[in-house]
């Protein structure tokens, strides 16, 4: 008999519990279907007010379409530039007339200039019930992982030459751990990764330890870099660096409801990026001291 206060595990062969994140997951992605569909009748109904004639064909709807999105780029051109000369708008209100808070808001102007956010939205929506349906679902067939070295290395060896024939580049800056040289280490990298994944190549084990510190070293020499040559601290900036690293573990955790440390590259490189913003960050006009960068 279980305690007072003990929880009584669930079988082993029960269906796991849908959580509160799942749930506004399908909300949301069933929303954005909803609105995608109604953009389009709005987009379409929009054309075809625009134009005099009662008989349209698609041609003449698509012409129409990009002379209209041309018009309305140069009048949001010249409204938003006035608006920014004259500052009458405050930051709550332009928040509130973005796009996405439209549609919240159900205006049919902004979910008509809306309509390829939405298509965006529902492109990763879809990606993401893919993962549950492969992962957490008998709907396909699934078998253990099958090591070859054989196979490692040869699908190794054809990447090499591919790559070899394709992308190699004269490189413009001869200073050493230059953007493109990092960039073509991350990207060996990171194939490595995922043949080590996909084949469970425990015998490669300690290279790849190597190589995940490599990468998130290089990660924190990048952010020092960009830090160090331009000082933009902003917050703006920082927010977009938080976001591009985790948004998708962020999301695949809430479907899937896996643990933020299991992946761990991520936790890693969040955590460098912290510190070289605090770093730097911290006194910004010190940064230029050799002796003050060295204390930091």
């Amino acid at each position: 008999m279980p305690s007072g206060g003990a929880e009584i595990a669930a079988p082993s062969g029960a269906a796991p519990l849908i959580s509160v994140g799942q749930i506004s997951f399908c909300i949301a992605y069933l929303w954005s279907i909803s609105l995608y569909i109604y953009s389009l009748l709005l987009h379409r109904a929009w054309i075809q007010s625009s134009l005099p004639k009662a008989h349209l064909s698609d041609a003449d709807i698509e012409s129409k379409t990009h002379e209209l999105q041309e018009t309305a780029l140069l009048v949001n051109g010249d409204s938003k530039a006035a608006s920014h000369l004259s500052k009458q708008k405050g930051a709550l209100q332009e928040f509130c007339s973005t796009p996405l808070v439209g549609c919240i808001l159900l205006d049919q102007h902004a979910i008509r200039e809306a309509r390829e956010i939405l298509c965006h939205i529902i492109e990763f929506g879809t990606i993401l019930v893919w993962f549950y349906m492969c992962d957490r679902t008998n709907l396909f067939w699934q078998s253990e992982k099958f090591y070859s070295r054989d196979l490692f290395l040869f699908l190794f060896v054809c990447l090499t030459i591919a790559a070899l024939g394709c992308s190699l580049q004269p490189v413009r800056t001869p200073l050493l751990l230059n953007r493109p040289q990092t960039e073509e280490w991350k990207g060996w990298m990171q194939v490595l990764f995922l043949l080590y994944h996909y084949f469970e190549a425990r015998e490669f084990y300690n290279a790849i330890r190597i190589f995940i510190a490599g990468y998130v070293w290089m990660t924190g020499f990048g952010n020092f870099s960009y830090y160090y040559r331009t000082g933009d601290f902003s917050i703006g900036r920082f927010c977009q660096m938080m976001w591009r690293l985790n948004f998708l573990v962020i999301f695949c955790c809430i479907v899937l409801q896996n643990s933020y440390m299991l992946y761990y590259i991520c936790p890693m490189h969040t955590i460098f990026t912290v510190f070289v913003y605090a770093c730097l960050g911290i006194a910004p006009h010190l940064n230029k001291s050799p002796l003050w960068m060295w204390t930091k």
